[in-house]
């Protein structure tokens, strides 16, 4: 199976806010709640933050070479929706009822399950992708929120880079690397941005990493904590089998 781009992560380096010609700008302190934590305790509280939650969007904008795509992921603690635009094609998955389905073209069916004689068939028609299928797990991976929150936390060691910006906001930064056992192999660098205001929830994340020989970097913004959202079942789907898009 070709390993698809993660919804996930960071870049390398830091943003910088510039200050206007004779200005000067002040960085904000550090809350006492951040203060003095490690890197792996902050990233603990801010993946539990998250569950508590039980909601959130996640919207990945990401650039392969000069190749653009969006990735965007509406999650819950037990269903979810994907849309994928860009790069290899544009597909969608959806877990919702204890079932998985996609859609999407040729581009998009290639890169997420191989290439295969098959394909054309089953192209922009909703498939039932049942749990017995093995290319189930790395579908349904990353669109609930607790297989999501593994994917997009970096793993130590880490390094605490105190104040930074994200999307133009302060943020407390840690950065580790992308988690390769929950991302299919893919390995590079991941920063975390925590907000200064309790509960300090992720405002995102930032990676660097590598697809198809080309250097990758991802910008996961995450939004709408708590946010009740309605997924539904497509109403008609064909069914895949073991061998069916391959």
């Amino acid at each position: 199976m070709h390993r698809r781009l993660v919804v996930i992560c960071a870049v390398v380096g830091s943003s910088l806010g510039l200050a206007a010609c004779g200005s000067s700008t002040s960085t904000p302190s550090v809350p006492n709640g951040l203060s003095g934590s490690s890197g792996s305790a902050l990233v603990a509280a801010a993946s539990a933050a998250i569950l508590a939650q039980q909601s959130m969007q996640v919207k990945n904008d990401e650039k392969v070479g000069t190749i653009t795509a969006s990735v965007i992921n509406r999650t819950t603690l037990t269903a979810g929706e994907q849309v994928v635009t860009g790069i290899t094609g544009n597909g969608q998955v959806k877990v919702v009822g204890g079932k998985t389905y996609v859609y999407g073209d040729n581009g998009w069916l290639s890169n997420t399950f191989g290439s295969g004689t098959n394909q054309g068939m089953y192209a922009n028609q909703w498939i039932l992708v049942p749990a017995s299928d093995p290319n189930y797990q790395s579908i349904h991976s990353g669109v609930v929120l607790p297989s999501l929150v593994g994917q997009v936390m970096p793993v130590g060691p880490f390094t605490v880079e105190g104040i930074k910006k994200f999307n133009g906001k302060d943020a407390y930064a840690i950065k580790g690397s992308l988690n390769a056992q929950t991302n299919q192999g893919t390995t590079g660098s991941d920063t975390l941005y925590l907000s200064l205001s309790k509960p300090y929830l992720p405002l995102g994340v930032k990676a660097s990493t590598s697809f198809s020989g080309e250097k990758a970097t991802i910008t996961a913004t995450f939004s709408d904590y708590g946010k009740s959202f309605t997924i539904t079942a497509p109403t008609t789907s064909l069914v895949s089998t073991s061998t069916s898009l391959q």
